[in-house]
């Protein structure tokens, strides 16, 4: 089970490109959200950056897991 990573960016970022390059070459699966296009995604960056608009910025949320059954 895996859990969700998502990266947002820009289209002006190479950083951006650099690491979608990475995560590509890796096989490992992300969502992309283009900050300039999703002001609430441009509001979450910024929080979770101490209100900076830096990208990419990743966000690895782990898999949930349910209660065993006996």
């Amino acid at each position: 089970m895996q859990g969700t990573v998502t990266m947002y960016s820009t289209t002006w970022c190479g950083y951006c490109r650099r690491l979608k390059s990475q995560m590509d070459r890796e096989g490992i699966a992300y969502t992309e959200i283009n900050i300039e296009h999703d002001p609430e995604s441009a509001a979450f960056v910024e929080k979770a950056n101490g209100g900076n608009q830096t990208v990419p910025t990743v966000q690895v949320v782990p898999p949930t897991v349910g209660p065993r059954s006996s």
